[in-house]
């Protein structure tokens, strides 16, 4: 059920950006239209190619950037059954475990010592408190942006390509 919960949002924040860039003006996504529409708006006049390549690169580049960093947030945090730790540590992302058992607890001891994610979160006995989230957190954001450095120079490579795709 928290899944289906986190992907509805992850949905409604990817509309509430999309709805923030485009406003009530479709040429203003109108990188989003399929190719023979935007040569008629060209034909048209009603704009012209560099503003919509301007257009795409100060949307597109941000972006992606929030949507990924939201993603990781999704996957990344997470309650640190030995299934669920696993297969994001397979999948090369650090995790923030909030555990509930000790073999939970145990695992993301474990991640924290492997540098592997931040220091877990207990709600067994008390709630975390609103610092100690922010902080865990951050260190998520952190680890999760030191191991994306790998995966950097593809990434990079890409948004380069994609904005010198219009020029």
């Amino acid at each position: 059920m928290l899944i289906v919960l986190q992907l509805v949002l992850f949905c409604a924040l990817f509309a509430l950006m999309v709805k923030l860039a485009v406003g009530n003006n479709a040429l203003n996504a109108l990188y989003f239209y399929p190719k023979p529409v935007q040569e008629r708006v060209y034909f048209l006049g009603l704009t012209d190619r560099e503003t919509v390549a301007r257009k795409r690169k100060l949307f597109m580049i941000p972006f992606m950037i929030i949507m990924l960093c939201t993603l990781l947030l999704i996957i990344g945090v997470h309650h640190g059954g030995n299934t669920t730790n696993g297969m994001g540590l397979r999948a090369g992302l650090p995790t923030l475990i909030i555990a509930l058992a000790l073999d939970q607890y145990f695992y993301g001891r474990m991640d924290h010592k492997l540098n592997l994610g931040p220091k877990p979160l207990y709600i067994r006995k008390r709630l975390c408190t609103v610092q100690e989230i922010r902080e865990a957190l951050a260190d998520l954001l952190t680890l999760a942006i030191s191991h994306l450095k790998t995966l950097m120079f593809p990434v990079s490579t890409w948004l380069v390509e994609l904005s010198d795709f219009s020029s």
